[in-house]
């Protein structure tokens, strides 16, 4: 019996190296929810940047923890978020998030998450983007939203009601402590 072939768009969460030349991507798959996939060779590795939105192919073995890629390519391409230095902190504080809460499958949430990142590239305003874009989550996700309270640490307590096993969000002192060089500061 073979195993069925798999096309999907997909959210890197997050990787790291295994072996010389490979990683190992956790990814947010709209069809399967969560995922772990070896990814071999240079040409492959270059889209597994934290956050691309990806189209991955693969044929999908239920009984391996790690999936192998046969192809993958962008679905679509930041205009911002992994281009400019004082937005990459909200994408990885985005993705410290998501990385909790996003497990099982289900393709509205997909396309929440996907729109509400392009939405945060495409804003003026990064901070105020992401915050909407967590409450809109967090409402998603059946969490209690207070719109009058948009501080990190509240929204940040709110996700910890909802999900057990939350863990503190380390990315929330690098904002805090963001200093930027003198050209990309405004004046």
């Amino acid at each position: 019996m073979s195993s069925p072939e798999v096309k999907t768009p997909a959210l890197v969460l997050h990787t790291f190296p295994y072996e010389e030349r490979k990683l190992i991507a956790h990814l947010y798959t709209r069809a399967l929810g969560r995922m772990s996939f070896i990814v071999s060779g240079p040409k492959q590795r270059r889209y597994f940047q934290r956050g691309a939105l990806l189209t991955i192919r693969f044929y999908h073995k239920p009984q391996w923890e790690v999936q192998r890629l046969l192809e993958s390519e962008w679905l679509v391409l930041y205009q911002r978020l992994h281009h400019e230095v004082t937005r990459m902190p909200y994408l990885l504080l985005a993705l410290e998030i998501l990385d909790q809460v996003l497990v099982a499958p289900d393709e509205k949430l997909f396309d929440f998450v996907a729109e509400g990142l392009l939405g945060v590239d495409q804003a003026e305003d990064t901070e105020a983007a992401l915050k909407v874009f967590l409450h809109g989550l967090l409402a998603g996700l059946g969490g209690e939203v207070e719109t009058s309270s948009l501080d990190w640490s509240g929204l940040e307590a709110r996700f910890a009601a909802l999900v057990p096993g939350w863990r503190p969000l380390r990315t929330l002192s690098m904002l805090s402590n963001l200093s930027l060089p003198l050209y990309d500061r405004e004046l």
